[in-house]
């Protein structure tokens, strides 16, 4: 299968990352909440994050540069 070149003017595109984070910290918001795990794969392990970070702040300082909600 060729690859195809990804557009990075579609205007989708530019948006899906901040989409995902801002989808990556409501499930820690959640899972904290919750006591739910949110397992991610760093560094080749898959790890809880619920257990890394005893919050969304904390979170958002170590991973998430640029994750405001507002944004």
């Amino acid at each position: 299968m060729a690859k195809k070149m990804m557009n990075l003017k579609d205007p989708d595109i530019i948006a899906s990352e901040k989409a995902l984070r801002r989808a990556a910290r409501r499930a820690l918001e959640l899972g904290l909440q919750t006591g739910t795990p949110v397992y991610v794969m760093e560094n080749g392990q898959i790890v809880d994050l619920t257990k890394q970070v005893y919050s969304v702040k904390s979170w958002s300082m170590a991973y998430g540069k640029g994750t405001n909600a507002n944004h």
